[in-house]
């Protein structure tokens, strides 16, 4: 599948899960494009067209701190969905307005992940 500006990266290392959010969000007529691990969903990233994440804290190579400066800096929302504890992640720096508990309804996330997006597309006004 070619991304493109309506491509959601899904970065889950439980097939499960990943295969349940990736059909939420296919089902929604955005693309999808999953991973299992930090070092493939930077690459990704750096590839460009992705217009949102939605990510597991814990995956096949670590946590996703490094990823998420890499979203941060492309200007990509995300959220991280997690069965890890609220503390656990504010620890590593990510705020709490992006987390979501497992387990999840992605049509939600996804929903918030639009709110996102069209909120860091609103003009500004003094």
């Amino acid at each position: 599948m070619t991304a493109n500006r309506n491509t959601v990266l899904i970065v889950e290392d439980d097939l499960f899960i990943s295969m349940d959010a990736a059909d939420c969000v296919a089902r929604t007529g955005a693309n999808v494009v999953t991973t299992e691990t930090v070092e493939d969903a930077i690459g990704i990233v750096e590839r460009g067209n992705i217009c949102a994440a939605i990510l597991d804290f814990r995956v096949l190579d670590g946590v996703i701190t490094p990823l998420l400066k890499k979203l941060e800096a492309s200007g990509i929302p995300y959220r991280v969905v997690s069965g890890s504890s609220p503390a656990e992640l504010a620890a590593e720096g990510i705020p709490p307005a992006c987390c979501t508990p497992k387990p999840a309804d992605y049509l939600r996330v996804l929903g918030l992940l639009n709110n996102a997006r069209r909120s860091a597309m609103a003009p500004m006004t003094a």
